[in-house]
């Protein structure tokens, strides 16, 4: 189930393809390109604008037509926009494929980003600014980050602000796109029944060539100690108090992501069992959200703790995570337990194995950042060799309370 026939290769021009095989009546398409909010530069929000751009019309669809091919035959056409990488995927019944690559390969290729359509786009990502500013739970997820990474290309805010947004227009867009938005950055991810060699024939057909410059490798950065934590409390307009702890962590390139990836499912992942939600809500009943986060970036990382609860337990809070953050440091509850947390990992890493929409995204991320695809199975090996020891070697690096910073809203 969790095999793929998967293959790799790379078009005259620098574009990565990336094909899985899959019995399915729909297929998934999609690029992914290596441009987010830290290529942004002086025009924060670029990236994200872009990603709002692709649907606004090309040198041969004006926007509803670009929307009425996809959902004419029953697609589904999305985008999105993180701070290493821009998407924009379609799925559709397989008979339509060639209309699902077409499309693709128009807004890549052919977008022409018109200024009246920039106008009123402008004021569409400026409602969603506002719209994020009224979820103080989403926003401060970015505004940790602002500051855990002051200074550096990752702090830049996904969607911009009023003000950046101001400053965006049709030439500057083009600019941009012209200088970034290269088939050497760019990865096209398929799953789907459909032949390979009518794949590739489809994808010569409407991809192609464009100017290419050469990749960079990016480096591995992990030094905890050169950064000074901070302590910061901003007064919100909230019916409930909402809180960051956390600090920088691994890189995609570095060995301990694997093990940081376990140890975040067991304090906070998604199961009623992990660590936090079970003391914090199970046991005390202090919040009713609890969860922890580990992202990777190309050289750095950030990993937080969010919980959110009234003003007058906060305190309680922090002194149950402090105290289950030294357990696992200091405690043998991750030799007792380490087989139970390797199954967990890997049954809900075999569920999103089962979602092909998951799977083209995750092999387009794979052959950005590593160009090869890692199979389940390949996965597995290099979970099960983790060991307590491995673990808790990275909790002492990652988790002393006392390196956490601090960003609450009340």
């Amino acid at each position: 189930m969790y095999e793929m026939e998967n293959q790799i290769l790379e078009l005259e021009g620098g574009l990565r393809i990336v094909y899985s095989h899959a019995q399915s009546n729909v297929i998934h398409a999609g690029l992914m390109v290596g441009v987010g909010s830290s290529d942004d530069g002086g025009f924060s929000g670029m990236a994200h604008f872009v990603e709002h751009m692709w649907f606004k019309g090309t040198a041969s669809r004006v926007a509803r037509q670009i929307i009425d091919d996809i959902e004419n035959v029953g697609g589904d056409f999305n985008a999105y926009t993180s701070k290493e990488e821009t998407c924009v995927h379609i799925s559709v019944l397989k008979e339509s494929f060639k209309v699902a690559l077409d499309v693709l390969s128009d807004v890549f290729y052919n977008s022409i980003f018109p200024a009246d359509e920039v106008e009123k786009e402008r004021e569409v990502v400026c409602d969603e600014i506002d719209s994020y500013d009224d979820s103080p739970s989403e926003l401060i997820f970015d505004e940790f980050e602002e500051l855990l990474f002051k200074d550096s290309s990752l702090s830049m805010p996904i969607l911009g602000t009023k003000k950046s947004l101001r400053k965006i227009n049709t030439m500057r867009i083009k600019a941009f796109y012209e200088k970034k938005y290269l088939n050497s950055k760019a990865v096209l991810s398929f799953v789907g029944d459909i032949p390979f060699n009518e794949f590739i024939a489809t994808v010569q057909e409407y991809f192609i060539c464009r100017k290419v410059l050469p990749l960079t490798d990016p480096k591995a950065s992990f030094d905890q100690k050169s950064f000074t934590p901070f302590n910061v409390s901003k007064k919100k307009s909230t019916s409930q108090c909402h809180c960051i702890l956390g600090c920088k962590a691994f890189s995609w390139y570095e060995k301990e992501r694997f093990p940081l990836t376990i140890l975040n499912n067991i304090l906070g992942g998604p199961q009623f069992s992990s660590i936090l939600n079970y003391s914090l809500r199970e046991m005390n009943g202090l919040t009713y959200t609890v969860e922890s986060n580990y992202t990777p970036y190309s050289n750095s990382g950030s990993f937080l703790i969010y919980f959110g609860t009234e003003l007058k337990k906060v305190d309680t809070c922090y002194g149950i995570i402090k105290q289950e953050l030294s357990s696992i440091c200091n405690s043998s509850s991750l030799d007792n337990k380490i087989d139970i947390y390797k199954k967990q990992i890997l049954g809900q890493l075999a569920l999103s194995y089962d979602n092909n929409l998951n799977v083209m995204i995750s092999q387009a991320k794979s052959v950005l950042v590593y160009d090869v695809v890692e199979s389940f199975d390949d996965v597995v090996k290099k979970i099960e060799r983790i060991d307590a020891t491995t673990l808790k070697d990275v909790a002492n690096q990652i988790l002393d309370f006392d390196n956490m910073s601090f960003l609450k809203y009340s």
